[in-house]
């Protein structure tokens, strides 16, 4: 007889809600699953929830990230496995924690890696894989990566990648037409929430204001994030001509608005994907990402690169939506379901 189970997604962001929305929708009769949101982006989340009707299945705990409150929490719930997504904070204090509660841990998205490790977000994720005994990854490469370091590959198991997914889950939402965009002339999107470009926020800023002011008959749509430590970078655009401060963010709105521009420039792993899925030209503001498609790699501080990458991508036709790849989110999600019960059992 097949024991039921019991997971604990731990996340903290909007971005990793979007990325497990798929997960907490897509169970199996044999498994229960349960939202632990650790109080990251207290200003997104809960709209998003709402956006992603996943409002009435969170978990909400103490205002604390670390990981003696995640176990706290753990404890009280006493899951069979703990689920974390990515490299952020919150994925790596909940493996953390788990690991000190021996409980299993299964990473989604497991196995990307960049060639170095100066980025906090890939130390994190190196040693999110040292303390997980299940791996979900999104790519024969990720795959390899792992097998490399010494995961047995039975403990492995791949699937599309999760922005594939989660747009799969989105547009099942029926939140509006997919073809429409936001407004009605031609306008770029441009998001940034990397560290690594925070610490470069003054010459971001400069070489943005530099594109923006280059720019005829497009607007540069800036989107917001409520984290004061941007807010030089935000006062530097207010002052340059043809750019609009956004605070779109939830994510059937956010989805909207870049489909219905004619480019993206990003810092975003995840909007660099749903770009290549959904064929909107985009550059990516980073020396190196864990992505490898065909969208150029610039930084943020190379004016010069950036605007001549920027004027290449302004010369592609007005590209028309693809949608999504034919792939049904629930079968997929229900299929790693299985998997993890059989691991359990």
């Amino acid at each position: 007889m097949v024991k039921a189970v019991k997971a604990v997604i731990v996340f903290g962001t909007q971005a990793e809600l979007t990325k497990i929305a798929a997960f907490v929708k897509g169970g199996i009769s044999e498994l229960e699953v349960l939202p632990l949101w650790t109080q990251q982006h207290v200003d997104l989340v809960p709209m998003a929830a709402i956006d992603l009707e996943l409002e009435e299945i969170l978990s909400f705990t103490s205002d604390s990230v670390d990981w003696q409150s995640i176990a706290l929490r753990l404890r009280e719930e006493s899951p069979d496995l703990v689920v974390v997504q990515g490299d952020t904070r919150s994925a790596l204090n909940g493996a953390f924690a788990a690991s000190k509660l021996k409980i299993p841990v299964m990473h989604l998205e497991a196995g990307l890696r960049l060639s170095t490790e100066l980025e906090p977000e890939e130390r994190a994720r190196r040693r999110i894989t040292r303390l997980s005994a299940y791996h979900v990854v999104t790519s024969r490469k990720s795959k390899d990566n792992l097998i490399e370091e010494g995961v047995s590959q039975d403990n492995i198991i791949q699937i599309p990648h999760l922005a594939e997914l989660y747009l799969s889950y989105l547009y099942s939402l029926d939140k509006g037409s997919l073809e429409e965009g936001m407004f009605d002339e031609p306008y770029i999107v441009v998001t940034m929430h990397r560290t690594t470009n925070l610490d470069l926020v003054i010459e971001c800023a400069d070489s943005l204001s530099r594109l923006g002011s280059i720019l005829d008959g497009i607007q540069m749509v800036f989107v917001k994030r409520p984290d004061p430590r941007w807010n030089d970078l935000y006062n530097s655009l207010k002052k340059t001509e043809n750019v609009l401060l956004s605070q779109t963010l939830i994510p059937s709105s956010f989805n909207r608005l870049i489909r219905g521009s004619i480019g993206v420039l990003t810092d975003s792993a995840g909007v660099q994907q749903e770009c290549a899925i959904l064929g909107i030209p985009h550059v990516v503001l980073r020396a190196e990402s864990e992505y490898v498609d065909c969208a150029p790699h610039v930084e943020c501080r190379d004016s010069q690169r950036l605007i001549k990458e920027l004027n290449k991508m302004l010369t592609i036709e007005s590209h028309s939506f693809k949608g999504v790849a034919s792939i049904d989110w629930a079968s997929t999600v229900g299929a790693v379901w299985q998997r993890v019960v059989k691991w359990l059992n």
